[in-house]
């Protein structure tokens, strides 16, 4: 119980400071920054060196140089604040997947990213971040109760039922966040977990028995379930139930949210965050993008020489200022993301900024024929999945080059021990482990420099040089699909 009223406290806290002025809401902001950058500079080694010569107190915040990937896994750490913190120790942990939903060390929330932009990254946060992340989410989401009212009608009277398609249970911060989930906000709504490596016929079956009100998913998962809900072979629609979709981890363009929402007659929310800051924002049903929220987090879009973009105008990255982890401080880190931030108020009436438009992250999907002669498309989750523990993978891109053929280049970090025969390896364990029954031809190459896209400047990850099948695509549940 002293939970649930601590948890309830928080929603309000997180709640009424929306409710304040943009003045007031930037104020926090600038207290939150100025107790990080006096906290790095003092407990970090790496921001100590890196920042000799610059005054916390009264610098700007574009005073303080870039912090790449590649510096925070190599210098790890001299990163953290609490010197219990070691690499190979944390990689040790999450290698183990019984201690998915346990603490390292007992005080400490540990993820890696999935490597969708290249090297993975270990992230470490205290142990309270799920708490306060989930309080957030239910004091701002659109799919929560924002009174004390609604909070306990919907313990008391009628919970909401929330379906969660995720990424297997594994150390990835969307699958993992849920293993961390506070007790008290499992009072709000009846939830059911779905792994996004089983068959969507499966998913699809047990989503119609649980008749949710909320589905979190990953996009290609939503655009399946449009897609039946076209076909007429879901009661999801039918049923009067589902009121709001939650799209996470994929880019979401403007036709795919069209299609979703046409099909299955609920808005779409769209989430844009990442592993380092998973509070960076939260999708808007109305506003057709995400609201940052920029009193726990500061999202500076730049162009390529790390200038300010206006508004209203998409940038080359991003650089990321997490303000609530001070175990890992993560301050001006450098995303490969490329986004607009809208310059008009957004119509739902929320003061945060709007990023209006996310149009990194996008990959190409692959199409392959199984041993029956099915063409089958296979997600490119299957080589994300491949290369999880692959922590000395710096950089990747696999290209499909011909009839179930794939080019894997790979960039590996300095010293790496990591063969050719480790990635295909582990490519083939995922193939199995996912019941793919197909013959690939993955050519696998360790290089020093993977070519960049000469248009983005960018590494593609994922290319498809052979294209979709002119014949009807067939069996998409029987591939890993995440």
């Amino acid at each position: 119980m002293l939970e649930f009223i601590r948890f309830i406290y928080h929603v309000n806290r997180y709640s009424n400071i929306m409710k304040r002025s943009q003045e007031h809401i930037l104020a926090v902001q600038e207290q939150r920054l100025r107790q990080l950058l006096r906290h790095a500079q003092a407990h970090s080694k790496f921001y100590r060196e890196r920042w000799k010569g610059i005054n916390v107190e009264t610098c700007k915040l574009q005073d303080l140089p870039i912090l790449t990937k590649a510096d925070l896994m190599e210098h790890f750490e001299d990163v953290v604040t609490d010197q219990r913190l070691k690499k190979q120790p944390i990689i040790d942990f999450m290698t183990n997947l019984d201690n998915i939903g346990s603490y390292f060390l007992d005080e400490f929330v540990v993820s890696h990213t999935s490597g969708s932009q290249g090297q993975a990254a270990i992230i470490v946060q205290p142990k309270d971040a799920p708490f306060h992340l989930f309080a957030m989410q239910v004091a701002r989401g659109h799919s929560m109760p924002k009174t004390w009212g609604t909070v306990f009608k919907k313990i008391f009277q009628k919970r909401s039922r929330w379906a969660l398609v995720l990424f297997k249970p594994c150390f990835i911060p969307s699958g993992a966040a849920f293993g961390y989930m506070p007790k008290a906000s499992r009072k709000l709504a009846d939830m059911l977990r779905l792994n996004l490596s089983d068959p969507f016929e499966s998913t699809l079956k047990k989503l119609e028995e649980f008749k949710p009100n909320f589905i979190t998913a990953y996009v290609h998962v939503l655009e399946q379930l449009a897609r039946a809900a076209k076909e007429g072979k879901t009661t999801l629609v039918s049923n009067g139930n589902l009121e709001l979709v939650i799209a996470i981890s994929e880019p979401l363009p403007p036709d795919t949210q069209k299609y979703i929402e046409e099909n299955l007659h609920v808005p779409v929310a769209n989430h844009y965050a990442m592993g380092e800051c998973p509070q960076l924002s939260l999708g808007c049903p109305k506003g057709k993008g995400a609201h940052v929220n920029n009193d726990m987090a500061i999202l500076e879009n730049v162009d390529a020489k790390n200038q300010a973009v206006p508004v209203g105008k998409p940038g080359h990255k991003v650089l990321l200022t997490n303000l609530m982890n001070f175990v890992q401080p993560i301050i001006r880190y450098e995303v490969d993301d490329v986004i607009t931030i809208s310059p008009d108020p957004c119509i739902c009436g929320n003061k945060l900024p709007l990023v209006s438009s996310i149009a990194g992250r996008s990959n190409d999907q692959f199409w392959i024929t199984s041993r029956k002669g099915e063409e089958m498309e296979m997600s490119n989750f299957i080589f994300k999945d491949a290369f999880l523990y692959l922590f000395e993978l710096s950089e990747y891109q696999v290209t499909q080059t011909g009839h179930n053929q794939f080019q894997v280049l790979v960039e590996v970090v300095p010293g790496s021990k990591t063969t050719t025969e480790d990635i295909r390896k582990s490519i083939n364990n995922v193939l199995v482990v996912e019941g793919v029954d197909v013959d690939l031809d993955c050519r696998v190459e360790i290089v020093a420099k993977i070519p960049h896209d000469p248009k983005s400047g960018k590494v593609r990850r994922f290319i498809n040089k052979v294209g979709q099948p002119n014949v009807p695509v067939v069996g998409l549940t029987s591939v890993a699909s995440k």
